[in-house]
């Protein structure tokens, strides 16, 4: 609402309406397509006006989106992203957020490269694995990408012993043909 305010400065608008959400997991993606779907098509019928200053970043420190799913599954999801207008960056990561009065920035990182994104709403679910009790309880079980318990297609466990239940972001299903 205040983006939407007259005397709002241009480069204090472009700065409102600038969300940047940090993770390339499952609550990332699926948070960047409701948070477009709501800025683009909602709020549009009644900013029209500040359609031209949105912009939806989704920053990723890993090789791609998704990366306990297939591979397709990501690229599929960066491909429409982009397509969408839908700012996608993998393989680089936030090096520092700044907060300096009504100045609030992330530092993003690419190998020796830095890029500086100013920001009015930055969401952070990156950095998300099995935690300790998963690791421990579960360590005689088959493991996949970011250490997360393989599964079969109903959701059991892995082992050489009867299956247990693995569910949310713990599990990851196996496929053989990758």
């Amino acid at each position: 609402v205040r983006a939407a305010i007259h005397n709002t400065e241009p480069h204090e608008r472009d700065r409102l309406l600038n969300f940047v959400v940090v993770g390339g997991g499952p609550t990332s993606v699926e948070f960047v397509g409701e948070l477009h779907d709501l800025v683009t098509r909602d709020m549009k019928r009644y900013y029209p006006e500040l359609q031209k200053h949105v912009r939806v970043h989704l920053i990723e420190a890993g090789p791609r989106l998704l990366p306990s799913f297939h591979p397709d599954l990501g690229d599929l999801v960066e491909t429409r992203f982009k397509k969408r207008g839908i700012d996608v960056k993998t393989n680089t990561a936030v090096k520092s957020f700044h907060s300096e009065h009504e100045d609030k920035f992330v530092i993003l990182g690419k190998g020796d490269d830095t890029e500086r994104i100013s920001i009015g709403l930055l969401v952070w679910s990156a950095g998300l694995e099995p935690v300790k009790f998963v690791q421990s309880s579960f360590s005689q079980c088959r493991k996949g990408p970011g250490g997360r318990l393989v599964v079969d297609d109903y959701l059991m466990v892995q082992t050489d012993r009867n299956g247990k239940d693995a569910a949310s972001d713990t599990g990851t299903f196996f496929y053989p043909f990758c």
